[in-house]
């Protein structure tokens, strides 16, 4: 009988044991089955489909990523509802709504791919390219959020990383150490496409001996320094003078000698102008351009012709001309200048 009571017990053990193996198992088949949890949050979508409308405690799929990479990566489509709307301008031939320009295929280079998309950046590189005679640029990047980044670049492919919500100001200083030559500094968008093309942002001549201070404000894409040496003097005329350039428009982007600003943008800085020897003077050349800005909001020139604007030109404080320019005009100025100042207004 005792035997019987233990062989009972034992069973009843096993059997609860079994049971409770089991329910187990099958929980935790059900928490797999249902949700994931990633660091104390519950995953509960896969995406694999649009990514514009995603709802809480989602994970995209490789799917959806790609699709979405293609979306951004590729042409925008044009019509009365899409964001490019603004961008458009009459064909010259056909008279069709057309885009100013398209972006076209270009092979993908996956180094530099997410720089390209600028799908949110919260970063912003700096890129420093030199022909010869390693010098170096020193300065700041800041971030609309306030975060400052101190740089230094001094070699050849050298690139600076600086972190925060864009758009950007890039503030630097650069010295002309190379006796007999001059330091030729310019300022660009480092991935020039067909919807903005080259836009150089500062372009500085600088004789040995002196410095500049380039200040760019508002800037959401990756840039490019470039850092060279001339010898000026046998091949150019030249005048170095004090600069003090004001954008007033509000809707148009002016350029001074190569030197660009946006609407509402004001820069002072010295800058040794430079024309080729037999012009007969040197040159201040003035363009005006209409804006447009792209998908992730670069600002590039549109293919429309600029209206009517108001400039003035001082020369040494004193007002040398005034009067209305269309699309571009040049003012010739002599050694007499120390200090230069051009005013857009619309």
């Amino acid at each position: 009988m005792k035997l019987k009571r233990k062989y009972l017990l034992i069973i009843c053990l096993c059997w609860q044991c079994s049971v409770y193996a089991q329910s187990t198992v099958y929980t935790n088949r059900l928490a797999v089955k249902d949700s994931v949890q990633l660091k104390n949050d519950w995953i509960r979508h896969l995406i694999t489909g649009d990514l514009q409308q995603i709802p809480p405690h989602s994970l995209a799929g490789d799917s959806a990523m790609k699709r979405y990479v293609n979306n951004v990566a590729g042409k925008p489509t044009i019509g009365a509802t899409s964001r490019l709307w603004n961008l458009i301008t009459p064909d010259q031939q056909d008279g069709t709504m057309k885009l100013a320009a398209l972006p076209s295929p270009q092979p993908v280079n996956p180094d530099t791919l997410l720089d390209k998309l600028f799908i949110h950046p919260q970063y912003f590189k700096l890129m420093s390219m030199q022909s010869n005679n390693i010098d170096t640029i020193t300065g700041t990047i800041t971030s609309s959020d306030g975060i400052v980044s101190p740089f230094v670049l001094k070699e050849i492919k050298d690139r600076f990383t600086a972190y925060g919500k864009p758009p950007f100001d890039l503030d630097c200083w650069f010295y002309a150490k190379n006796p007999g030559l001059s330091a030729f500094v310019e300022l660009k968008n480092a991935y020039p496409d067909e919807e903005t093309g080259t836009c150089v942002s500062a372009i500085r001549t600088i004789k040995y001996g002196e410095s500049t201070h380039i200040l760019v404000r508002g800037l959401n894409t990756h840039m490019q320094l470039t850092k060279s040496y001339q010898d000026m003097a046998t091949r150019f005329d030249t005048l170095t003078a004090n600069m003090q350039l004001e954008n007033r428009s509000a809707t148009l982007a002016m350029r001074v000698n190569n030197e660009t600003l946006l609407p509402g943008e004001t820069r002072i800085f010295r800058h040794c102008i430079t024309t080729n020897k037999g012009n007969n003077g040197i040159l201040l050349k003035l363009e005006v351009f209409t804006l447009r800005y792209t998908r992730d909001g670069r600002a590039g020139f549109a293919n429309l012709p600029a209206p009517l604007v108001t400039v003035t030109v001082n020369r040494n404080g004193q007002q040398f001309f005034k009067g209305p320019v269309q699309g571009s005009a040049k003012f010739v100025a002599d050694t007499g200048w120390k200090d230069a100042g051009i005013i857009l207004e619309d």
